[in-house]
């Protein structure tokens, strides 16, 4: 029942999408496990489909509808399933400077008691990233409001290299830093490195990538079962 109805639902958005401006994007990951922010959601390394799609009101603002649903083992990871919705408003100063603030509402929807309390978690992030440098680099501040009531800082860099027309290759790292975000300490939580490798076409975008996460904090660990590290793979479709 449930990828029927995602296949419905990315059929109609994809269509939508094909047939208006580029006030639309639509994109659609498949991932081999969902890692967030060190911690694997589904440990049993479950994979993930998680589509997104964003609608821009001009420059600057723009509404995100993003979420991940578990494609085994449903009965025991259904209530990791997430919709998410965010609004968010990007700054440009020149073209050296990108700020981005959003607020998110976060659906635990697939649970079986469903309740805004328990199930329902709000957030926000400040996100700053300079474009003119060798590097491009960026750190952002994650805070929040319900169920993981703490803050996650993460600064990250990305170089990006075109190796032709249609094809790049994407290399890029960060170190996140957890404050009590659903877990009673604080610490270094998770450092990635990746590689992604985008190809484009006409009208899609095909990116497979691969990420190494390592997570030095012993909360993180135990969350994962004692693992301090994992490979993850995946692939995203964008419609361009």
């Amino acid at each position: 029942m449930l990828k029927r109805f995602l296949l419905v639902i990315f059929i109609f958005t994809a269509v939508f999408s094909l047939s208006a401006n580029d006030k639309h994007s639509l994109s659609v990951d498949y991932v081999s496990q969902y890692v967030w922010r060190g911690i694997n959601v589904m440990p049993d390394d479950v994979a993930a489909i998680q589509p997104s799609y964003t609608y821009n009101f001009d420059n600057k603002w723009y509404l995100n509808f993003w979420s991940s649903f578990a494609l085994e083992q449903r009965d025991l990871y259904k209530d990791a399933d997430e919709l998410d919705f965010k609004l968010g408003y990007i700054f440009n100063k020149g073209e050296a400077i990108q700020v981005e603030c959003a607020y998110m509402v976060i659906l635990f929807c697939s649970v079986d008691h469903f309740t805004v309390k328990d199930s329902t978690t709000n957030a926000a992030y400040v996100k700053v990233t300079a474009n003119d440098l060798a590097l491009t680099p960026s750190f952002a501040v994650h805070y929040d409001f319900n169920r993981g009531s703490g803050a996650y800082f993460e600064l990250a860099v990305n170089k990006a290299f075109k190796l032709n027309r249609s094809i790049g290759l994407n290399l890029f790292s960060s170190i996140g830093y957890n404050y009590k975000q659903f877990i009673d300490t604080q610490g270094f939580s998770d450092i990635v490195a990746g590689v992604s490798l985008p190809i484009n076409l006409k009208k899609l975008s095909i990116t497979p990538f691969v990420k190494y996460i390592y997570s030095p904090l012993d909360a993180i660990r135990a969350m994962n079962g004692g693992e301090k590290d994992d490979f993850m793979f995946g692939i995203t479709l964008q419609i361009i």
